[in-house]
Formats: structure tokens, sequence, C-alpha cells
């Protein structure tokens, strides 16, 4: 027998928390990645044309804009929040159809879409970076 209940209000607004999240980290990270391609590209294809200090600019925002997506981890932010959204969804998906499905498990989801999403952590080493060992004196 299929029985409609509601979802929790705190477990609601998690899901649409990570929806949003997910969202306004992949935005983003179109916004940044574009931006970054077309100011490097600006560079080098009018690079005769463009006043130092426009090349400058151009070559300063396009190494932020990789730089913070790099750093950040953008793509697996915003993939994690998409990912935990999946599997409360389809809890809560389960939960509204299902009496079967318990409260308690509702709330495991949760947490388990808490680990996927994970901490935000800064990567400052760049990729291929080659780390030196100390001069012997």
């Amino acid at each position: 027998m299929t029985v409609e209940r509601d979802i929790p209000d705190d477990i609601a607004k998690h899901l649409r928390t990570w929806e949003f999240s997910a969202l306004a980290w992949q935005l983003l990270l179109v916004i940044l990645a574009v931006g970054g391609i077309v100011c490097a590209l600006a560079v080098t294809g009018f690079v005769d044309t463009l006043e130092p200090r426009w090349t400058r600019l151009l070559a300063f925002a396009s190494a932020v804009s990789f730089s913070v997506i790099s750093g950040l981890n953008l793509s697996r932010l915003a993939a994690n929040f998409r990912t935990a959204w999946r599997h409360l969804n389809s809890a809560c998906m389960r939960y509204r159809r299902s009496e079967e499905f318990t409260d308690e498990q509702l709330i495991v989801a949760y947490e388990q879409g808490e680990l996927i999403i994970g901490q935000l952590e800064l990567h400052a080493k760049a990729q291929g970076a080659v780390e030196h060992a100390p001069k012997k004196s």
C-alpha cells in the first residue's frame, strides 16, 4: 500500500540546502572556468593589441579563476553536494511511500549525506609542483 508521509522539516530543510549548494557550486565552477578561459584566450589572442595593464589584468584574472577552482577543488565540492542530495532525496522518496522506511533510516541517510559532502579543503600546493629537499650546509 502506498502512503504519502511528510518529510520531517529538518530533513526537508537539509534537502533544499544541499540542492541549492550543489547548484551554486556548479554555477560558480562554470563561471570561473569560462571566465578563466576567456581571459587566457584574450591575453594570447590579443597580446599585440592590448595595453600592458590589460594584459596583466586578464592574465591575473585567469590565474585567480583557475587557482580558486583548483585550490578549493570546486568540481569535487559541487559533485559531493549533488551526490549527497541524490542520496537523501532517494531516502525521502522511500520514506514518503513506504511505512517500513523508518525515521531512523532517514536520519542515517542524512548522516551518510553529511559524510559524502565532507569538509571544505584548501589545496594550496599547485598541481605538478615539486617539493625540494632543504640544502645541506
